[in-house]
């Protein structure tokens, strides 16, 4: 028992931290009916702010830690109900990009500020340490646990107990019967949002305390809170409060050495990081369609734009030369164009899932890592040729597609995103390390295939270009065909479609498969970019999970049109950042793509909608200079 008790001691402390968050993530989201991805990025908001006042600054730490729970996080409590009351009739990709973009642009501004990597953080609390049954048990940890357990009874007093509270369980039922009784449901749906916010302040000065400063770990704290809030049906504040504390405790249990000795596999296995995700997985699939989903899941789908035949050849012909002129023009650039041209496959694929299905995905990372490390084991480990590696990828791709859409069954919209992101942090946190991905190194390597030329970067670089026009006129083959009609059905309501005999089950697994394939050709074409592929990175084209998020914004921004939309998303977030050497671009570019994220999700589809609109305008156009141009030449012949 006295080898058991410090790891019950060390797993409560931060069990408390995952239910004070996933009470935060549930107010918000059970009055408002958006799920705040960046409570996370408030927390690390408020824990850097902390750091600012007390220790570059010599604030005393009580001080501090009003001006930056208190005061800075109800603030941006302030702006994200801004945000939630333009997103009220919102799609759920809508909803979600928005919050992300949020979460991108705080984050972005505290990696411009304090860099990216861990800073020393001490404790607010006395570290003195008292024993407990043999076990040393520090003040800051009694402390801790005190002040969760307190701020979360609390906030549940208030919702039962007090008029504000009432209104604000009021609200999620029928908002027009409590503006009747003289309430204004903006006003409670603010104060919502102020509560949250603070939470989610205090969460993330506590957490920096027992892991150190580091912004994208505290930003990601809202993924370690979700099995916490899916075990409270993201309904329920003691249930979330509780099913953290269970989680933590049972995270820790696993690291002892005890329970190590009786179950050996699972003590090194990454099963303890990854407990909080895989609550989440079980809890969608046992409760699955009793959750819900508010809000559409998607918008209504534009239609696509088709060029007249004549403009078609010459925009062809002119991509190809232009393809060929870049690489001679600009050598030095040439790694950047190739893994742009390797983009735009990445981005095709991601279009599929989430503007023709309406399939919010949060997991493209983790195909694209399966499709690399897959064509690195079958080229450079097994030896075999460069097709085969590439058939390899998309064989081993496929079924982590199917894994993903397996959730789809039960869950929709907003829930499958969170499915989807579990999904992806289990793959980096279990597998990215194990030697049938990344290994223990992180680093895999291959090679361009030795045929034609296409070793070369001009020839490898028309390759992926190639590879990227096969992908982009898949997805409009698709759009436009009968499985196009079938995905927009599913967007828009599965009940309908299976009202017209079509399974939404099987729909749901086809386009997962797809994309999946798809992503994982751009992973086997991605090593020989620069002849490794990497697990690590802060860039925005690293194989790490958060990056599917990134991924998913940019391409929020970019419009809704198969071929336009995958281009621009690869040029801005690859060819962009690399014109300019400053050495924050990087961080600057994430504060860019979000806060245009962000833009493009509040005016519900308008800045989509005029960038759409503005391609058709050219088509229209040259299809009448084209007709035009055709009834010259026929006056002039019969002229003649």
């Amino acid at each position: 028992m006295s080898t058991v008790l410090p790891f019950v001691v060390a797993g409560a402390v931060v069990g408390v931290l995952y239910g004070l968050t996933a009470a935060g993530l549930v107010l918000t989201y059970k009055i408002s009916g958006i799920f705040n991805f960046a409570h996370g990025a408030v927390g690390a908001a408020s824990a850097f702010a902390f750091h600012e006042l007390r220790d570059l600054h010599g604030l005393p730490a009580p001080l501090a830690a009003v001006l930056s729970v208190l005061v800075l996080a109800p603030l941006l409590g302030v702006a994200l109900s801004l945000v939630a009351r333009r997103l009220q009739s919102a799609s759920t990709r809508d909803r979600v990009v928005a919050t992300v973009g949020i979460l991108l642009v705080l984050q972005g501004l505290i990696q411009l500020r304090h860099g990216a990597f861990a800073i020393p953080f001490d404790s607010p609390f006395p570290t003195t340490t008292t024993d407990i049954g043999g076990t040393l048990v520090g003040a800051d940890q009694l402390i801790t646990v005190v002040l969760c357990i307190v701020a979360v009874t609390a906030l549940t007093l208030l919702l039962r107990r007090t008029r504000l509270g009432l209104q604000m369980q009021a609200i999620t039922d029928n908002p027009d019967l409590l503006d009747l009784t003289g309430a204004s449901p903006a006003r409670v749906r603010t104060l919502a949002w102020v509560l949250g916010a603070s939470f989610a302040g205090l969460s993330g000065v506590l957490l920096a305390a027992a892991v150190q400063l580091e912004a994208l770990l505290l930003t990601l704290l809202v993924v370690q809170a979700l099995g916490a809030a899916a075990l409270g049906r993201f309904a329920s504040l003691p249930a979330a409060f509780g099913g953290g504390v269970a989680i933590g405790v049972v995270q820790f249990l696993i690291r002892a050495p005890a329970v190590g000795d009786l179950l050996p596999p699972l003590g090194t296995s990454g099963l303890d990081q990854s407990l909080p995700t895989i609550v989440l997985f079980v809890v969608l699939l046992v409760v699955g369609r009793r959750l819900g989903s508010p809000g559409p899941t998607a918008p209504p789908p534009t239609p696509s734009t088709q060029l007249p035949a004549p403009l078609r050849r010459a925009l062809l012909l002119g991509g190809v030369g232009v393809a060929v002129a870049l690489p001679l023009l600009a050598p030095t650039r040439a790694p950047v164009l190739i893994q742009a041209a390797v983009f735009i496959t990445i981005f095709a694929s991601l279009h599929l899932l989430v503007e023709v299905s309406g399939q919010v995905s949060l997991a493209h990372t983790a195909f694209v890592a399966i499709g690399a490390t897959t064509f690195s084991h079958v080229t450079t480990g097994a030896g075999l040729p460069w097709g085969v590696g590439v058939i390899a990828a998309v064989v081993a791709a496929v079924p982590a597609g199917v894994l993903v859409a397996v959730p789809a069954v039960r869950v929709s919209g907003l829930f499958l995103a969170l499915a989807t992101l579990g999904f992806g942090i289990l793959v980096e946190q279990m597998l990215y390390t194990r030697p049938v991905m990344f290994g223990e190194f992180g680093q895999r390597f291959g090679a361009r295939p030795a045929l034609a030329g296409l070793d070369s970067d001009l020839g490898y670089f028309l390759l992926c270009l190639g590879a990227a026009a096969a992908a982009m006129w898949l997805v409009t083959s698709l759009r436009g065909g009968r499985l196009g009609r079938l995905l927009r059905a599913l967007a828009a309501d599965p009940v309908v479609l299976a009202m017209h005999g079509a399974t939404p089950t099987v729909t749901r697994v086809l386009v997962f498969s797809i994309a999946a394939a798809m992503a994982a050709v751009a992973g086997a074409l991605l090593v020989g970019v620069v002849g490794s592929v990497s697990s690590e990175g802060v860039t925005p084209v690293a194989l790490v999970s958060f990056n599917s998020l990134l991924w998913v914004a940019v391409l929020a921004t970019t419009g809704r049109h198969p071929i336009a939309s995958p281009v621009l998303a690869a040029l801005a977030l690859v060819v962009a950042p690399s014109l300019f050497s400053a050495e924050s671009v990087t961080q600057v570019s994430v504060v860019g793509v979000g806060a245009a994220a962000l833009l493009a999700a509040i005016d519900q589809g308008a800045t989509r909608r005029w960038v759409d609109a503005r391609v058709r305008a050219c088509a229209r156009r040259a299809g009448r200079t084209t007709a035009g141009r055709r009834r010259a030449l026929t006056l002039g012949g019969r002229g003649g």
